[in-house]
């Protein structure tokens, strides 16, 4: 018995050094790679973008303390927009993104729980492989939104496509909310 207990810490002691070393390499690795990318070639400044990317992510609306719409971005390639639809039910929409250089091409993505019972549009019928909106980042603070609505696949036709935020304006300026 006291063997198997010898032995078994013994494996123990083994397995946990070589996780150890394992991780401890996989940091290195890290770390190495992140400072080469960091640290461009000589040969490679002229290729170097000293443009900085803005951050997208946060609330933008068209007038802060209005309720009528906004588009909440998680990050660069997820977001959700909340807006009123011809009835005046609440619309929440998941949207997935794509970046194309200084533009995000927005997409359909699916409704959230808060929408479900809203059957104002055809939402089982709407494309998530179609762009929705195109979203072109000004500034830090400042964005355009250009909205083309939901393609329907079912009628092969736009719906809703009044801007949510302007429904006299294909293209409205946001500005960043939070």
């Amino acid at each position: 018995m006291k063997i198997r207990i010898i032995v078994s810490f013994f494996l123990i002691g083994i397995s946990s050094f070589s996780c150890s070393q394992s991780t401890q390499n996989k940091n290195q690795e890290t770390k190495q790679s992140t400072l080469s990318a960091q640290s461009p070639k000589a040969t490679d400044y002229d290729s170097v973008s000293t443009k900085t990317s803005l951050n997208i992510k946060g609330v933008w609306k068209s007038q802060c303390d209005n309720d009528k719409a906004s588009i909440e971005f998680f990050d660069e390639g997820s977001a959700s927009i909340d807006f009123h639809t011809k009835s005046g039910l609440l619309a929440r929409v998941n949207l997935s993104i794509q970046k194309d250089k200084d533009n995000f091409q927005i997409k359909f993505d699916g409704l959230t729980g808060v929408t479900k019972g809203n059957a104002d549009l055809a939402w089982v019928n709407f494309s998530r492989k179609e762009v929705i909106a195109e979203v072109k980042q000004i500034n830090e603070n400042s964005i355009e939104i250009e909205w083309l609505g939901f393609y329907n696949e079912k009628s092969q036709q736009r719906s809703f496509v009044e801007n949510p935020f302007d429904q006299a304006k294909k293209t409205v300026s946001l500005l960043r909310c939070n």
